[in-house]
């Protein structure tokens, strides 16, 4: 009797290993042709990434009139430089603020992005190829 039950239970689980193994197979097939899908749509982007890095005023290439007009006190703090990280550097940007929202803002140009923004604003730069 328990050679029965053992040998119905063996039955069983190479049925089961059998369907997992189909199973996998087809699925294997299915990622590897989502995988060449998706080989065939990549673009290769290049992505420049401006950290919240904070300077120190003297380093971080301000004009020396606004350096000037800051107070004393102030001058020694550090503070996040993104814009004149851009300017110095020559690049292109643009800023959109609120994305998604019915206050939505896009700023065209490094120039008209406010010194103030919301937490939901993103930056994207154009990096120039010189070839």
């Amino acid at each position: 009797m328990v050679w029965k039950v053992l040998l119905v239970i063996a039955v069983i689980l190479v049925i089961v290993l059998v369907a997992l193994y189909y199973f996998g197979r087809k699925l294997e097939k299915r990622q590897a042709e989502g995988q060449a899908q998706l080989d065939a749509a990549a673009q290769t982007v290049s992505m420049l990434i401006i950290d919240k890095k904070k300077l120190r005023m003297k380093e971080s290439g301000l004009p020396q009139m606004v350096i000037d007009q800051t107070p004393w006190y102030l001058r020694r703090s550090k503070m996040p430089i993104v814009k004149e990280t851009l300017k110095r550097n020559d690049l292109k940007g643009a800023m959109i603020e609120n994305c998604g929202m019915p206050e939505e803002h896009i700023y065209h140009g490094v120039d008209e992005i406010p010194d103030q923004a919301s937490y939901y604003s993103i930056i994207v730069v154009k990096e120039d190829h010189h070839d």
